[in-house]
């Protein structure tokens, strides 16, 4: 079933990327959901069923709407923004929870400067580590200026999530907006009683025509991911008691991340309770900080370096 479906995008990739580009004043459209078909509908119309391609469609503003033909698949809505001349793309791997389902969602837009290239990555939820290229970026939502026209790839990480891995075409004079719906590990227990992950595949099949060009390709590679396992809270010297902690409870403790900042794992640590928050500093991986009794929006309040500073909860742990 799945080298059936891979045959069937290609032909959809190869429909929309020859000599001809999308119809004037027209917006394209192309879902793909996996192996798992759905219905696709658009402001509450049917428009068919994945693999869905269209290249008729009015500009604009819309909700997207899937839903699998196997009931025991949750159904998907998003807002997208179909401009001419231009395809958004969607590729959706449908899970049992809304929480276990996946995807990325590709749209453009013209820069005004028809010199540069941009690539722009949001993930939900925020705070995912991205590479570029193998390069480090940091944490979404992350803004590529400048970069080069043509293929690069992308990986977006983030622990107790599927790590997913694409491959993209960057096209000169545009924005690519990449935003990334991350999916939850779903472990299986062994028969030892521990928890083992799967590896994670996703494809990322998404083309979009500009005078016959494609924006994005096929790509499938497998990244195995395995659980995160709970760090070690940090201890006093190796002379003092063992397991003393050097901060008392409550505290902060920072996980394992998986991303370097000169050679040290860590996290960023912002001045306010957001990823666009400015950069004040870096916590390493087992350090612990004192917790300040407040939780928002997904980061944890603590005391760094004798100021008041906020670290994502997704590379934290709270100890109380």
């Amino acid at each position: 079933m799945r080298n059936r479906l891979f045959g069937l995008l290609f032909v959809c990739t190869a429909f929309l990327t020859g000599c001809s580009a999308l119809t004037p004043n027209k917006a394209g459209l192309q879902v793909i959901s996996s192996d798992i078909p759905a219905e696709v509908f658009l402001d509450g119309t049917k428009l068919g069923a994945t693999p869905y391609v269209n290249r008729e469609l009015k500009s604009g503003e819309y909700t997207l709407e899937l839903k699998p033909i196997d009931s025991s698949f949750v159904s998907y809505q998003t807002k997208v923004s179909l401009k001419k001349q231009l395809l958004t793309v969607l590729t959706w791997k449908p899970g049992n929870r809304p929480e276990t389902s996946g995807g990325v969602l590709y749209e453009m837009e013209s820069l005004r400067n028809k010199n540069n290239s941009e690539l722009s990555i949001t993930t939900v939820p925020d705070g995912a580590i991205i590479t570029v290229d193998e390069a480090a970026k940091g944490f979404a939502p992350v803004l590529t200026e400048n970069i080069t026209a043509g293929e690069h790839q992308f990986e977006v990480r983030l622990p107790s999530y599927e790590t997913q891995q694409h491959t993209i075409n960057v096209q000169q004079g545009y924005r690519m907006n990449v935003t990334v719906k991350l999916a939850k590990q779903e472990y299986q227990a062994t028969m030892s009683g521990e928890l083992a992950s799967p590896s994670a595949t996703l494809t990322s099949t998404a083309s979009a025509s500009i005078s016959g060009k494609t924006v994005a390709k096929t790509d499938t590679k497998s990244a195995a991911t395995s659980p995160t396992p709970t760090p070690k809270a940090k201890t006093a010297s190796a002379s003092a008691t063992p397991f003393v902690l050097a901060v008392p409870k409550p505290y902060v403790l920072i996980k394992k991340t998986g991303y370097l900042e000169k050679g040290v794992e860590g996290v960023r640590i912002r001045n306010r309770a957001s990823a666009d928050g400015d950069q004040i500093g870096f916590a390493p991986t087992g350090e612990s900080y004192e917790y300040l009794g407040q939780e928002f929006d997904g980061f944890y309040k603590i005391s760094f370096e004798e100021q008041t500073a906020w670290v994502s909860s997704s590379y934290a742990e709270l100890n109380q």
